[in-house]
C-alpha cells in the first residue's frame, strides 16, 4: 500500500495564518500611524503637570519660582525647590506653539517668564500647543485646565 505524501497547506492551516497576521496588524498599525498625535497629547499633559507642581511648590514652600518659554526652540525651564535650594529643570515640548497673556496677547516666538509667587501667578493665561490644544489657568481659583481645542483660529 502506498503512503500519500501531503505537500503544502489545508485551507483551514491558510486562514487560521491570515486570521492571526489580520489581529496583529489590527492592533499595531494604530501605534504606528499616529505617534505624532499622541506627542502632542502627551507635551500638554507634561506641561500642565509641570506648571501644576511649579504652582504647588510656590505654595508650599513659599517661594517665588519662575517658568521660561522659549517659544522658538520648544523648551521650558522651570524651579524646583529642593533641599532648600532651588534647582533649574528643562522640560522639551516639540508641540509648544506660543503663549497668551491678556496685557501681551499672543506671544508666538521669543522668551516669556512667569512667576509664580505663593498666591498663585496674578493673572490668567493660555500655553498654546499644535493641533490646537492648550492649557488655561485661571488666576482665581489657580486651577489648571486642558483643552481639546482652543476657541483661537
Amino acid at each position: 500500500m502506498k503512503s500519500i505524501k501531503s505537500e503544502g497547506f489545508t485551507f483551514l492551516e491558510l486562514l487560521i495564518v491570515i486570521s492571526i497576521i489580520s489581529l496583529i496588524t489590527l492592533l499595531v498599525m494604530p501605534r504606528l500611524t499616529d505617534p505624532f498625535k499622541q506627542a502632542g497629547k502627551s507635551d500638554v499633559f507634561k506641561v500642565a503637570a509641570m506648571l501644576r507642581f511649579v504652582r504647588d511648590s510656590a505654595i508650599l514652600y513659599r517661594e517665588d519660582l519662575l517658568v521660561n518659554f522659549e517659544i522658538d526652540r520648544g523648551v521650558i525651564t522651570y524651579e524646583s525647590p529642593e533641599g532648600g535650594r532651588k534647582f533649574k529643570k528643562t522640560l522639551k515640548v516639540g508641540s509648544l506653539r506660543g503663549l497668551e497673556l491678556p496685557d501681551r496677547g499672543v506671544i508666538l516666538e521669543g522668551m516669556v517668564s512667569l512667576k509664580f509667587t505663593p498666591e498663585g501667578y496674578p493673572s490668567p493665561f493660555r500655553v498654546l500647543f499644535s493641533e490646537e490644544r492648550s492649557i488655561s489657568y485661571n488666576p482665581f481659583s489657580t486651577a489648571l485646565q486642558v483643552s481639546a481645542s482652543s476657541d483661537q483660529g
